[in-house]
């Protein structure tokens, strides 16, 4: 089974409903929190066959919260389709895969490492602190070509535009996923 513009995943849980607790194992009831315990990675399957992206059936994507939730994107037997348009910005659903190498950024996808927000000012006399700071900046978590392309690199300081943060857990570490067009400047 193949697509031509879609990648092919095999996901059997679409939420994580189960939590560790010592030795316990307990269900989760995901509806109070259905966001944050979507699944968001998944085995590929299949690579969409018209396009190079560098993934390999067998690799890790991350993918769009969306997709678990989707009707339209659901095959049966657990798989379901992860839309890739190449320069499609937000049509193409597939964010980063991972293999034995890491974790591989698709097309204009970046993930950034979230800094601290808060702003402290200290004195000799006092120490104050801002606490509601809004998220504007992070640290590149991932190279990628188009990254290169714009002279960035992992580890550089980015700052971003309003609301483009959206959080996703990869390879166990709290990211912010974004598109490089959501990205305003760099320290230097």
């Amino acid at each position: 089974m193949k697509s031509p513009d879609k990648f092919i995943i095999k996901m059997p849980e679409k939420f994580k409903n189960k939590i560790a607790v010592g030795d316990q194992e307990l269900e989760l009831v995901s509806k109070f929190d259905e966001f944050g315990n979507r699944i968001m990675e998944a085995e590929i399957v299949a690579v969409p066959a018209k396009h190079e992206t560098g993934a390999k059936p067998g690799d890790l994507l991350y993918f769009h919260h969306t997709v678990a939730l989707n009707d339209t994107f659901y095959l049966g037997d657990d798989l379901y389709l992860v839309p890739y348009a190449p320069g499609g910005g937000r049509m193409n659903l597939g964010h980063a895969y991972k293999n034995e190498s890491g974790v591989h950024m698709i097309d204009q996808w970046i993930f950034l490492e979230p800094m601290e927000s808060s702003k402290k000012i200290k004195s000799d006399v006092l120490e104050l602190v801002q606490e509601d700071v809004p998220n504007d900046r992070g640290r590149v978590w991932a190279d990628s070509q188009e990254l290169s392309r714009e002279r960035l690199s992992k580890g550089d300081v980015v700052y971003f535009s309003k609301n483009s943060d959206y959080e996703m857990e990869v390879d166990g570490t709290k990211v912010w996923r974004m598109l490089i067009g959501d990205l305003m400047y760099a320290e230097v």
